[in-house]
């Protein structure tokens, strides 16, 4: 099967799916569809028209189940949007665990952006709309039974759930156009087989270790829910969860900016596009990057000290190691900034230079050997195929240590502070080991090369041990202890 792809904004791409094929002949159904739409003036959903804001587990097998979403465009009488609880199947294509879906109508008049909507399951089978839209919601024949799972546990045992749009009403789960939102309430991350980033770019994923911090059933709490953006739908702490009963709140949303309508910010942050230049595990623990490019408002990086596992190509299994979200500031950050995140409280985050930083999920706390990864926003936390941007590596172990990456070798992938190299990044190139044999690893690290330069020769320098200076003791990494930067920018910026 093959998809297209085409890049535009902030990360997103449209998805496209054939139709049919012939010999040397592939047609695109979903651009059929797209352009039946333009020329006969019908409303076609989208990727990211709506964003799945809470989910309640605790009714019994027969009714009390809901879900609730938000609406990020306006959307015409007639419109459907289709909500399961099935395992998507990366590699068919299809939901196709034989669970419930249920297909959402919008009313006479339509609905707007902003707009929050809430299905509940009654009674067996039946269904109804909380949030006073006048939609109207049905089980869609042929499909299992609707039942959320909300049950928490070391094993991570609950739900899945998608917002989504199909070509047949009669088997959407066989005929999907696009997965708006992937919504996983677990502990652990998703089975491989249901990440959707490389099937559907454009959706919105919301995985980040329900379960751990107090139940399944969760609801988007941000009062006002106003100027919302991708960054706090994604944040774990702006989220209510418990195992009882939730309500979840119908209170529409104001200008919402999860989705913007404006100009397309610059493309996706690319490997290369910013360099860590210091790392601190003593007390306060934190790191230094620099950007190497214009850095656009609102664009996010991921930064985790979870490992790597290379040999499995997936994260160790450590499930309290913590992944943060750095956020540029409005006016964006220049090619060019030294930006510090230091960890001033627990899972509380002071930023030096430019942005701010919140913990997505897990426990923040760096020790001797940790390593720092940074990943693309756009896919969510932890996803099972991160597109990383550069990493730092500060172990040495002579009994777990690869001599052709100088990093771990990753075999028991359980080791808080350890990592192989991350999946795309070969080191010395775009990623650095600070302490290759015979080490020692030190506790704390600065770059100490020039800043001075293009942003490629500079990218380069910082992946050379020899351009460091380390030390247990105390060592500033503040932007205050670098050199002022002369970054001629190369590229994109």
């Amino acid at each position: 099967m093959i998809k297209d792809t085409q890049q535009t904004s902030n990360e997103n791409y449209t998805s496209f799916k054939p139709f049919f094929k012939q010999t040397m002949i592939k047609i695109n159904y979903k651009f059929a569809l797209s352009l039946f739409a333009m020329l006969f003036f019908l409303p076609t959903i989208q990727a990211q028209d709506a964003a799945i804001i809470g989910w309640d587990g605790s009714g019994n097998s027969n009714s009390g189940d809901e879900v609730s979403f938000v609406l990020l465009r306006d959307f015409a009488a007639g419109e459907v949007i289709y909500i399961t609880e099935d395992e998507y199947s990366k590699s068919a294509d299809v939901f196709l665990d034989g669970e419930g879906h249920l297909a959402f109508t919008v009313p006479a008049g339509g609905l707007l952006e902003n707009d929050v909507v809430n299905v509940i399951e009654t009674s067996d089978s039946v269904y109804a709309e909380l949030c006073g839209t006048g939609g109207t919601v049905a089980h869609v024949p042929g499909s299992g039974g609707w039942s959320l799972v909300a049950n928490s546990g070391s094993g991570g045992c609950t739900d899945e759930l998608y917002l989504y749009s199909a070509s047949d009403p009669a088997a959407p789960w066989s005929s999907i156009t696009e997965v708006h939102c992937f919504a996983y309430a677990s502990n652990i991350a998703p089975p491989s087989d249901q990440e959707i980033a490389g099937d559907w770019p454009n959706s919105i994923t919301i995985t980040w270790n329900f379960g751990n911090s107090g139940g399944i059933n969760a609801d988007f709490k941000i009062p006002s829910r106003t100027n919302t953006t991708l960054p706090e739908l994604l944040n774990g702490s702006n989220w209510n969860q418990q195992m009882s009963a939730i309500t979840l709140d119908c209170t529409n949303f104001t200008n919402q900016m999860i989705v913007s309508s404006g100009p397309p910010p610059t493309a996706a942050l690319n490997v290369g596009d910013i360099g860590i230049i210091g790392i601190h595990t003593d007390m306060p623990d934190g790191f230094t990057f620099i950007a190497l490019t214009d850095i656009p408002a609102g664009e996010s990086i991921y930064f985790s000290e979870k490992g790597w596992c290379a040999a499995g190509a997936a994260w160790y299994t450590d499930v309290s190691e913590g992944h943060l979200l750095w956020t540029a500031p409005a006016g964006g950050t220049s090619c060019g900034t030294i930006v510090n995140i230091t960890e001033t409280s627990a899972n509380i985050f002071t930023v030096t230079g430019s942005g701010a930083a919140t913990l997505s999920s897990g426990s923040w706390s760096q020790s001797a050997g940790d390593q720092i990864l940074a990943y693309r926003f756009g896919s969510g936390v932890e996803p099972a195929a991160p597109i990383f941007l550069t990493a730092l590596h500060g172990d040495y172990n002579s009994g777990d240590y690869n001599p052709a990456t100088t990093w771990n070798a990753g075999t028991t992938c359980v080791n808080t502070t350890s990592s192989g190299v991350p999946t795309g990044l070969t080191n010395g190139v775009n990623c650095i080991s600070l302490f290759p044999a015979p080490g020692p690893e030190r506790d704390n690290a600065r770059f100490t090369g020039t800043l001075t330069g293009t942003s490629t020769a500079i990218f380069a320098a910082i992946q050379n041990p020899a351009a460091w200076t380390s030390s247990d003791d105390a060592l500033g990494i503040l932007p205050v202890n670098y050199a002022t930067p002369s970054v001629t920018c190369v590229g994109a910026c």
